[in-house]
């Protein structure tokens, strides 16, 4: 214990100096920690704060955090942690990680959380409880969140030899209860339609981002995804990005960096990878479905807009054009998508010309027709060459 009284998190630094100063000759090792964290902002490596944490993980944290340090990533401002990504490797100990960082008194005036989930090949981490856990404890101050499968952020394809792709190995529970009061959310998943988006009602959210690695099937199946979006209340969004990852079929699939892998490493894989492909979608997805979405967030003061990694181009042109773009508008992302001519622009321009920024990196728009657009069009134009949509959901057909 010390009598100087810790500071307010925008307290001077010159403050927090006296604070840690205080708490060293009380022999509390928040001070030095804090000593550390003025360094590290001033521009030291991180690497003398990180061993001294290690060293002092009982006294600083104790309990699952000491014992699980290492998937705890912590991110410092002074005494307060600012922001943490806690990785759960089992779903034992998913829950009562997340309460345990919670209720640390230097994770009162968090700003950001990021729970990702670890699962090995074969297992599955369920973050259900964790996630009512975080919603129950969260600090008030605390708006951005990140919910995050890491094999399926490090992936570009997910594969099965059945139409329906098998459970993700992490599993995420209502996504309502922990938007309600965040100011910015990101789901990164394998399956979108294995995700509970039903019954959004997030009156302060600003940025919404989904990635995932399926969301709709061929033949005409429709997602539950956008349906479940176009229902949200969301009033003060901005900013919103969904990857719209489409179905393709394959005899073979080279997957060895799949997110689960199906094919490589079968014994016959090596024998036979001349045969392997990136497969073909064969009937494409109607992204008409996406028109109850797009008229939601019209009545919102959308500033930025990203639907990515399609592949059945015409079908969200034609989407976009029936529900018009918000009026307020200034970036529209089509990046890692197969968009492959400038001719919907050009013919288009009328409603595009409010734009100050159309993205279209990764795609595989020849240089020429960038050019053009960049004289014909109206916004900046950002691209980079890419060979089509960079992830895909792939299905073996052998």
């Amino acid at each position: 214990m010390t009598r100087v009284p810790q500071p307010s998190r925008d307290a001077a630094a010159s403050d927090w100096a006296v604070y840690a100063d205080a708490l060293q000759e009380a022999n509390d090792p928040r001070g030095e920690l804090i000593a550390l964290n003025k360094a590290v902002a001033e521009g030291m490596s991180p690497a003398d704060r990180d061993a001294y944490v290690a060293r002092h993980k009982d006294a600083l944290f104790g309990g699952i955090i000491a014992a699980n340090l290492d998937d705890v990533v912590m991110t410092w401002h002074f005494g307060l942690i600012d922001a943490v990504d806690v990785r759960a490797r089992s779903t034992a100990t998913a829950q009562p990680l997340v309460a345990a960082v919670l209720a640390l008194p230097a994770a009162a005036e968090l700003r950001s959380f990021t729970l990702t989930g670890l699962a090995q090949k074969g297992g599955e981490v369920d973050l259900t409880d964790a996630m009512a856990s975080l919603a129950r404890q969260l600090p008030a101050t605390c708006k951005t969140l990140a919910f995050v499968d890491e094999r399926a952020s490090k992936a570009h394809v997910m594969v099965s030899r059945d139409f329906d792709p098998p459970d993700n190995f992490v599993k995420f529970g209502p996504f309502a209860p922990v938007a309600a009061s965040a100011e910015s959310l990101r789901i990164e998943t394998a399956d979108a339609e294995q995700l509970d988006l039903t019954k959004l009602e997030a009156p302060e959210l600003r940025s919404f981002t989904l990635r995932s690695l399926r969301i709709a099937g061929a033949y005409g199946d429709a997602s539950t995804v956008p349906s479940a979006l176009a229902e949200a209340q969301w009033p003060k969004l901005t900013s919103f990005e969904l990857r719209l990852p489409e179905e393709f079929g394959a005899n073979i699939c080279e997957d060895r960096d799949a997110y689960n892998p199906i094919y490589f490493g079968d014994e016959d894989f090596e024998d036979r990878y001349d045969e392997a492909e990136e497969g073909e979608n064969y009937e494409g997805i109607n992204w008409s479905q996406l028109a109850p979405l797009l008229g939601n967030l019209k009545q919102r003061k959308l500033e930025r807009l990203a639907l990515t990694s399609f592949d059945s181009t015409q079908s969200v042109f034609d989407a976009l054009k029936e529900a018009g773009l918000p009026p307020t508008l200034v970036e529209l992302d089509f990046s890692d998508s197969a968009i492959n001519s400038n001719d919907w622009f050009l013919a288009n321009r009328d409603i595009l010309q409010q734009l100050k920024r159309l993205v279209l990196e990764r795609t595989p728009l020849s240089e020429t027709d960038v050019a053009r657009l960049g004289t014909g069009l109206g916004p900046k134009v950002v691209h980079s060459p890419g060979s089509g949509a960079s992830y895909r959901y792939i299905v073996g057909q052998e």
